[in-house]
């Protein structure tokens, strides 16, 4: 099972997520630019990535947010829920979930509906542990981040695992099941798709 998804390369430093969103709208018939006509929708956070994007979009990869650690803060990116309300924004209908699972997605991708994934870029390669801290933009629960939290369109499958757009290099890419889960599970398995319609 193989979708065709258009490639969206990032254009700033920490703007995956938007670049994988723009794939999935263009897969959609949905106009985007490119990465930024997403960005510009999202909703802004100090330091919360499930209430807004934390930035500034240029920061160095593999920053944290204030308060989850003392070297290499700055910005940090977006989870799925600001995603929902920035492609709110542009009229389009985005579902979420969080504890997904790899028989989610292939039911996704039989429908012929794309997702986009939370993970962290090159699916673990950098080896860091999720860090927990609790934002000032927030109710005063935790919050758990991990350095190089990146996003990922999943755009097919077979038997041994999935097909994915990585917006950092512009690149499709494959990654057996077993390696795409362990790292997806570190930030909650979180999913986005189109709603259709």
């Amino acid at each position: 099972m193989f979708l065709d998804v258009p490639v969206v390369k990032q254009s700033r430093s920490l703007s995956c997520e938007s670049a994988s969103a723009c794939s999935l709208l263009r897969a959609a018939g949905f106009a985007c630019a490119d990465d930024m006509t997403v960005f510009n929708a999202l909703p802004q956070s100090y330091d919360n990535p499930h209430r807004g994007f934390v930035g500034p979009v240029d920061s160095e990869a593999g920053s944290l947010p204030p308060g989850a650690a003392q070297e290499k803060v700055g910005g940090y990116g977006a989870y799925v829920e600001p995603l929902q309300a920035g492609l709110a924004a542009l009229g389009v209908t985005a579902r979420y979930t969080y504890d997904a699972n790899l028989d989610a997605l292939r039911a996704l991708l039989d429908q012929g509906t794309p997702a986009m994934i939370i993970a962290t870029h090159g699916l673990g390669m950098y080896g860091h542990q999720p860090v927990g801290f609790v934002p000032q933009d927030g109710g005063g629960e935790a919050v758990t981040v991990i350095r190089y939290e990146h996003s990922y369109a999943v755009v097919g499958y077979d038997a041994g695992g999935f097909w994915l757009i990585d917006p950092w290099s512009g690149s499709l890419d494959y990654a057996d099941s077993a390696r795409l889960d362990a790292d997806w599970a570190r930030l909650g398995r979180q999913a986005l798709w189109l709603a259709p319609g």
